[in-house]
């Protein structure tokens, strides 16, 4: 069963602005936004636009990290010995991918 999500999806941008640290924005055309959405633009601090930046990877790799989990269990129910982790290994590469942008490194 797949949950519903309530919150914007990304992509986000991070635009240096001129008042010191960044503006988020949703998608790429940053231009069009500037344009139509203005007045919801916030500058925050680096850290924390990296972090949001950085929400949906995380969210997406810490959805396949438990549904990997959730298959490498079931296997393990099934009587199998040596379960196939690859699945778990690729997403756990995914979360850590996407914790690195999170922190800036990458």
């Amino acid at each position: 069963m797949e949950a519903t999500t309530k919150f914007t999806p990304g992509p986000w941008a991070l635009r240096e602005c001129s008042h010191g640290g960044v503006i988020l924005v949703r998608g790429a055309d940053y231009d069009a936004q500037k344009r139509h959405e203005q007045s919801h633009l916030q500058i925050l601090p680096m850290a924390d636009a990296r972090l949001i930046a950085a929400a949906p990877d995380l969210y997406a790799a810490g959805e396949a990290v438990v549904a990997a989990a959730d298959d490498i269990q079931s296997q393990l129910d099934a009587g199998e010995v040596a379960p196939d982790d690859r699945a778990m290994w690729a997403a756990i590469y995914e979360l850590r991918a996407a914790l690195r942008r999170a922190r800036g490194e990458g």
